[in-house]
């Protein structure tokens, strides 16, 4: 499987007002005056922490897909994509996250045929070839297989005589998931607040657009701009990350 990007929305009420809640008290003073700036300040740049599944609103949508074998430079210039996810619960609105997935798949492994038919002794220049062959298409069917999202074991086709059984393909895989229902790693997740809690209810369409690109002042930073729509509220936001 080819590493993938993912967007969702979240609820996160509690981060939310740990950003605001401070300046409605300072001390017995009522400083709510600055709640409007310190919005802005808290939540201008994206936030990488722990989130659990319990905070995401709907189902993640696809940013970006990658091919790491065909991948080049120009292709991540500019990531964007439209996303659109229902909502699952009732529940505000505070912003959305990204997080990664990749699985690493080893070479695959030639088991033994369960052909108990034995056939006739090969020289040795003529059993090399052979041999050869049955490894390339071997390898070949199991990156098929894995290219078409399959894991675990598969099945070669052969074509042997009658009552053969054909050779099974098995890889070994390691599936590295950022998501929020997944432990956590030190990766995290990426999460961008848009500064408001907006009501959102049960099936309700959460839909928008994003594009990521290169800093054009420091290359090594990302220019994330946010695009959003609620059924109660349409909003943009533009993000660096540093």
């Amino acid at each position: 499987m080819p590493p993938y990007l993912f967007i969702a929305p979240v609820s996160c009420e509690d981060r939310f007002e740990d950003g605001t809640a401070f300046w409605r008290d300072v001390h017995g003073i009522d400083m709510s005056a600055l709640v409007p700036l310190a919005k802005r300040c808290y939540f201008s740049d994206p936030c990488v922490e722990s989130i659990t599944a319990e905070h995401v609103l709907g189902d993640p949508a696809v940013v970006k897909r990658i091919d790491c074998a065909t991948v080049t430079e120009e292709d991540l210039q500019l990531v964007q994509a439209d996303f659109s996810s229902k909502s699952m619960i009732v529940s505000p609105l505070t912003g959305f996250a990204f997080w990664f997935s990749v699985e690493f798949n080893d070479h695959p492994t030639t088991l033994p045929s369960h052909n108990h038919a034995q056939p006739p002794a090969a020289s040795p220049a003529a059993a090399t070839p052979a041999a050869a062959v049955t490894e390339i298409d071997g390898a070949a069917v199991a990156a098929a297989a894995a290219a078409a999202g399959t894991a675990g074991a598969c099945g070669v086709g052969g074509e042997g005589g009658a009552g053969e059984t054909a050779d099974a393909m098995v890889t070994d895989s390691v599936v590295l998931s950022t998501a929020p229902e997944d432990p956590p790693t030190h990766w995290m997740q990426t999460v961008l607040y848009v500064g408001e809690m907006y009501p959102v209810h049960q099936d309700d369409v959460i839909s928008g657009h994003v594009s990521i690109a290169p800093n054009k002042e420091c290359n090594r930073f990302l220019d994330i701009d946010l695009s959003y729509k609620t059924p109660t509220t349409t909003g943009s936001k533009t993000f660096i990350m540093r």
